[in-house]
């Protein structure tokens, strides 16, 4: 449900863009909006599956990625746009930028051009600020440092709305791993351990993770809408087609406008397994720990494939690169202080409830 005072919203916002409907968190948002009485359209590629949200009678809109008009004619329509659509794999380095920067500046210019420019509210990524030494929690001003071509993209996005901010109304959350049911992203770890009782650990000395589950990044989502700190204005001119900006570009010292969003528990991926192993309900399980050079090479091996074959990779050098970080612990007070947000649930909860799902959709 949503929180008590969602009502204030339902008049001051006519319609709401959500960009990446038929994703994950998309997904989830987009209902969440319905029922705090809010207008959705659902912004999809042309290759996007839009038959579940027509069926429910959600309005989509298809904007080919590289329609600059179609996106202006969009940004006029609406009072709030939810930028998710990103892409967590890719084949290239190129697709990363291209869909995770580039997408990003292409909706920023066209909200710019809007004589009223809605407010834009974007789902970036831990990823994008980067880890942090061993033992120490990213908080807000921590300098922001990304290791793969993910977070670099992220962080792309993520500057070029700075360069926009004043001018367009721009707030930035930073989600760490997503998880719930239907999740995909964590899925595997169920799985493994359901089929196998086998949890394979890269390394000896995983880096503590931040988490959060999905109704807890919806409610925020929606609570840094309502009443969130804005970026402040660039100090240099608005970009219109430049280009991508440097990773250690513009940001506010304190990071106002960004905030940073993982559960108060943090678990390295060690201690993840014990926890879905728990939330499986199984009493024995063996974690096997991975010396950290084979996890680069078996994926130095799958990328050749993806490459030979035209095919995704599903085991990336990118994300070894983020699994051997020392840190991705994050803490944002702000949350509680500016925003009055809690989260609804632990972590153990959240992945009791999400192993229930799983099985009760056969997914175990």
């Amino acid at each position: 449900m949503f929180p008590s005072d969602a009502a204030a919203p339902r008049s001051r916002w006519r319609r709401v863009a959500v960009t990446g409907a038929t994703g994950f968190v998309g997904g989830h948002l987009i209902d969440r909006l319905r029922e705090g009485g809010v207008e959705v359209l659902c912004v999809c590629r042309p290759t996007s599956n839009r038959e579940r949200l027509e069926r429910r009678g959600f309005a989509c809109r298809v904007v080919p990625p590289e329609d600059d008009e179609a996106w202006k004619e969009m940004v006029r329509e609406v009072d709030v746009i939810f930028h998710l659509a990103a892409a967590t794999s890719a084949r290239t380095a190129q697709d990363y930028y291209r869909a995770n920067t580039e997408l990003t500046r292409r909706i920023a210019r066209a909200a710019l051009a809007c004589p009223s420019p809605p407010l834009f509210v974007y789902c970036s990524s831990i990823a994008a600020a980067g880890p942090v030494p061993r033992g120490q929690l990213r908080t807000p001003g921590t300098p922001v440092a990304p290791v793969s071509h993910y977070g670099r993209s992220k962080r792309g996005g993520e500057l070029v709305l700075a360069e926009v901010a004043g001018d367009v109304p721009v707030t930035v959350v930073r989600p760490g791993i997503v998880f719930g049911p239907g999740n995909r992203e964590l899925y595997p770890v169920f799985a493994s351990l359901a089929r196998t009782r086998i949890h394979i650990v890269p390394g000896f000395r995983p880096p503590p993770l931040s988490l959060i589950h999905i109704d807890d990044l919806v409610e925020l989502l929606w609570r840094v809408a309502e009443r969130g700190a804005r970026l402040p204005p660039s100090p240099s001119p608005a970009a219109s087609n430049g280009p991508v900006p440097r990773v250690g570009g513009h940001v506010p010292a304190n990071d106002q406008g960004v905030y940073l969003a993982g559960a108060p528990e943090q678990l390295d991926y060690r201690q993840l397994g014990s926890a879905v192993a728990q939330a499986l309900g199984l009493r024995y399980f063996l974690t096997l720990h991975v010396p950290q050079p084979l996890p680069f090479v078996v994926a130095a091996a799958v990328e050749a494939w993806s490459r030979w074959s035209s095919q995704d990779a599903p085991f990336q050098i990118d994300k070894i690169r983020e699994a051997a970080a020392p840190s991705w612990a994050c803490h944002d007070p702000r949350l509680a202080k500016d925003l009055h947000f809690t989260f609804g649930r632990s972590l153990q909860e959240g992945l009791e409830e999400t192993a229930r799902w799983y099985r009760e959709h056969q997914w175990l």
